[in-house]
């Protein structure tokens, strides 16, 4: 009776978690994992943003820094931004490129491991 049990609790084991995990991986890979990599993708390019700070920088553009109202701080200020938002613009769009970039290694990491193994053979 003792012997059956281990012997079909292996049998269980083999077939569920080992079997079973390793065809189910493909599916878990592109659906829910793929998932959870694009969120990850939306919050690290939105976390750019707010690093670079485009968004508060282009609301801000005309107005003037430090509280300053005269016509010399506002053009001081505005050229000062203007000069600053490609450089910031530049650093967004590489972080973005980046994430971009391991969102796609994810992607196509399980189809060039088998493209790998049967060009090796």
């Amino acid at each position: 009776m003792n012997s059956d049990n281990i012997f079909t609790g292996t049998i269980k084991f083999l077939f569920n978690d080992l079997i079973l995990d390793v065809l189910n991986f493909p599916v878990w890979w592109y659906s829910r994992g793929l998932k959870i990599r694009w969120l990850a993708l939306v919050k690290d390019i939105k976390e750019a943003g707010r690093r670079t700070a485009l968004v508060l920088w282009l609301k801000n553009m005309f107005v003037p820094m430090y509280g300053y109202y005269d016509v010399w701080s506002r053009i001081i200020s505005f050229m000062m931004r203007l000069v600053l938002l490609p450089f910031k613009f530049i650093i967004f769009c590489l972080w973005s490129a980046w994430y971009l970039l391991i969102f796609l290694f994810y992607f196509f990491l399980p189809p060039f491991i088998i493209f790998m193994i049967v060009k090796s053979y």
